[in-house]
């Protein structure tokens, strides 16, 4: 029926791999474990999302490495391990955003900011799964790319060759239009930001009387260019 041709169309678009999976949990406890510096919930969800999407392509590549060194079919995870890998994945995740959030605390206060609110920590779980998916997405959508270029140049020369000149046409695309695009607007957003942060100045902040800091009485920059 229409319905039963959807549901497959469906789970065929969003399938993910048993050991990718795991990975990708595994990744993204590692994400929310303490760092030098204090992170906002929505920096954090974005870190949190590359690493959880850079596990799950580790997973995969394990699992297609296994696969190419041995000549017998590899064993397929039942209902039971799938059963199994959600119900640790849920409370490793559950524990390490209870964690991580609690670090996250320890630290905003240790470097004398505001600690943000415990329950907030949930949207670095949503930006992350948000993050991930467009990123295996993505990459899916490049391998795709990758195999129909293959077969175009595939009339020409040979299936190996044309595999190996797609892989890095795309590989050296991708890279480029993440450095010159996706990269440097990242860094045009940020220092933004930090240059508006950075030009406010805080209550409590006065300008020095000793001449031994920046901005005091001699000293070659004024407080007013601090």
């Amino acid at each position: 029926s229409g319905l039963t041709r959807v549901r497959r169309y469906l789970l065929g678009r969003w399938h993910y791999t048993y050991v990718g999976l795991a990975g990708a949990t595994l990744f993204f406890c590692l994400s929310v474990t303490p760092s030098l510096l204090p992170r906002g919930a929505v920096l954090q969800g974005l870190i949190s999302g590359v690493l959880t999407a850079i596990g799950y392509g580790l997973g995969v590549l394990v699992v297609w490495t296994a696969a190419s060194l041995t000549t017998r079919t590899l064993p397929r995870p039942g209902r039971t391990a799938w059963w199994s890998l959600a119900g640790v994945a849920g409370v490793a995740i559950v524990g390490f955003l209870y964690l991580g959030s609690g670090w996250q605390r320890d630290i905003h206060r240790l470097m004398g900011i505001d600690p943000p609110a415990r329950p907030g920590y949930v949207v670095v779980l949503l930006v992350a799964v948000v993050v991930a998916v467009a990123l295996v997405g993505l990459f899916r959508l490049l391998r795709k790319g990758a195999r129909a270029l293959a077969r175009l140049l595939g009339r020409w020369v040979p299936a190996r060759a044309a595999a190996v000149i797609a892989g890095v046409v795309v590989v050296v695309l991708t890279l480029g239009v993440l450095n010159g695009v996706v990269i440097d607007g990242f860094f045009a957003v940020t220092d933004r930001s930090f240059k508006a942060a950075n030009g406010e100045d805080k209550p409590d902040s006065e300008e020095p009387g000793s001449a031994l800091k920046s901005g005091g009485p001699g000293s070659l920059v004024t407080w007013a260019s601090l």
